[in-house]
């Protein structure tokens, strides 16, 4: 029985095994044993496009990366939760409703299972999925998490229990209202194109460094938010922060506002934010046509 089926546009892989020009069954296997990464595409996704069938990801057992994108895959696998070298999966562009748990129900208890040993889960437009923060609770090593395009209004709250994420991804989750309870090790956060999005809110030293909301024009909280990402921040390192708001001009609490692509102005909120702390630089962007620069060295 095959173990994959169906029609894509790319299929490509690496591997240390060197094959010859003619392979039997028992070579072909042995260089499918030695894969160290395997994407799977089809360059666009169509909601009523074949599904691509992927029975089986055992004779890949070295996988440490693996892409299945836009291929309308409606179930997965349960042997991929056996890839014990996978770290990446991109998932993107798929129907299934559920991530892999059949073989962790069969394998292990709620008590003594540790979690998917994973680093990156990109899961972006697969709007099928059923209790999603149910099911991300098991990805206890994630660093980076996609979830762009999903039709969730509120942040999934297992999300907080991820300790080791530094990056994610909301970006055109149209119906998303509210983002919270992020965990304090993210870095990275991506919420662009959210349309339905009113209220943002950071932890107190919270880690972001990198705030994209622009494109979010349901936002109505600018002023607060940019308190809450400069002065509940953890400040220890001296390290850029770069944060992109929605909007058409620039704020009126700024001052020496014009009008332009480009000025610097100064910013007396950071009298309020730091404390005996060099300032190297700033970053704030409003929508995409207004953009507030501050490079001088700030004592303060």
């Amino acid at each position: 029985m095959l173990s994959l089926e169906g029609n894509v546009d790319q299929f490509c892989f690496s591997t240390d095994n060197q094959a010859t020009d003619e392979l039997t069954e028992r070579d072909q296997q042995l260089v499918f044993r030695g894969f160290n990464s395997l994407a799977i595409i089809r360059f666009d996704y169509e909601s009523d496009g074949a599904s691509f069938f992927c029975y089986s990801l055992s004779m890949f057992p070295c996988l440490k990366e693996l892409n299945l994108i836009n291929l309308n895959i409606k179930v997965i696998p349960d042997d991929v939760c056996t890839l014990q070298s996978l770290e990446k999966l991109d998932w993107s562009g798929n129907d299934f409703y559920t991530l892999p748990e059949a073989e962790l129900q069969m394998s292990h208890t709620e008590q003594d299972f540790e979690g998917f040993q994973w680093r990156e889960l990109w899961v972006d437009g697969c709007k099928h999925i059923k209790s999603i923060s149910d099911q991300l609770r098991y990805f206890v090593k994630l660093s980076y998490l996609d979830l762009s395009s999903h039709d969730f209004e509120t942040l999934p709250s297992s999300i907080r229990e991820l300790s080791s994420l530094g990056t994610l991804i909301l970006n055109k989750c149209k119906k998303l209202k509210s983002i919270e309870g992020v965990p304090l090790s993210l870095e990275y956060l991506y919420a662009h194109g959210c349309e339905s999005l009113e209220t943002v809110s950071l932890p107190l030293n919270h880690s972001i460094k990198h705030l994209d909301l622009s494109h979010c024009f349901c936002l109505k909280q600018d002023e607060h938010l940019i308190t809450q990402f400069l002065k509940n921040g953890d400040n220890e390192e001296e390290s850029p922060r770069f944060a992109c708001f929605p909007a058409t001009e620039v704020p009126s609490y700024f001052v020496g506002t014009e009008t332009g692509k480009s000025i610097t102005v100064e910013i007396p909120l950071l009298e309020l934010v730091f404390d005996e702390m060099v300032l190297d630089h700033l970053l704030i962007s409003f929508g995409t046509k207004t953009l507030v620069r501050a490079t001088e060295c700030l004592t303060l």
